[in-house]
């Protein structure tokens, strides 16, 4: 990082942990400037998640009682319930997971780029970043949801992929559930879309400057 970088913690646009600051000042390039920084809103993140533990409620339920079942009325065999039991666990605590790494995740718009960093897996070696990169020319098909009190997703690219049962799932990459989505889409396109526009114009201009001559 050169001296002339700003820090996360100078644009923050709100709290932030000293981890992710860390986590974006590492990958901040020489000359980088930071101009918008941020983190999920964690319950907004935890409450996407909710048909996931929802689901599970039941599914964790049915499990316990076939296990208990099995297991009284055929010893070992009780053991099969085990691993759909483990599943039902695994999904009742998506929202809790889902938190947790919306803490851990770094939002950013330099006046290069915009960054998303999250952690993706959890090892024994430590938990695994994914850091994301998003150009001008990647951001020119904006959506943004938002909520009634000013939080949502800025989406920067939809992912659409068929199941093996032919059904259809979606993800969403972007800045997802940020305080003031607005005000972080205005900050975005001030910062690195306009730029691009008009040095596009320019360069069109040069180039058609040259070609008269």
């Amino acid at each position: 990082m050169g001296s002339n970088t700003t820090s996360a913690a100078a644009v923050s646009s709100g709290s932030q942990s000293a981890d992710a600051r860390r986590l974006l000042d590492r990958e901040l390039d020489s000359g980088e400037r930071v101009r918008w920084s941020g983190q999920p809103l964690p319950n907004k993140l935890a409450k996407k998640s909710m048909v996931v533990f929802l689901f599970a409620i039941p599914w964790t339920a049915f499990s316990v009682f076939w296990t208990v079942m099995a297991t009284w009325g055929a010893g070992a065999f009780g053991l099969f319930g085990v691993p759909f039991l483990l599943i039902g666990v695994f999904m009742l605590t998506t929202p809790w997971r889902t938190a947790r790494a919306a803490r851990r995740t770094v939002y950013a718009i330099t006046d290069r780029r915009a960054l998303v960093i999250a952690p993706t897996t959890t090892t024994l070696m430590g938990t695994e970043l994914t850091v994301a990169t998003y150009m001008p020319a990647q951001l020119q098909s904006l959506t943004r949801n938002e909520a009634s009190d000013g939080s949502g997703d800025l989406i920067f690219v939809t992912i659409r992929t068929t199941t093996s049962k032919g059904g259809t799932r979606t993800e969403h990459n972007g800045f997802l559930a940020v305080a003031d989505v607005h005000q972080v889409e205005r900050t975005l396109k001030r910062e690195l879309l306009e730029p691009a526009l008009v040095a596009s114009s320019v360069s069109s201009v040069s180039s058609s400057s040259a070609e008269a001559f």
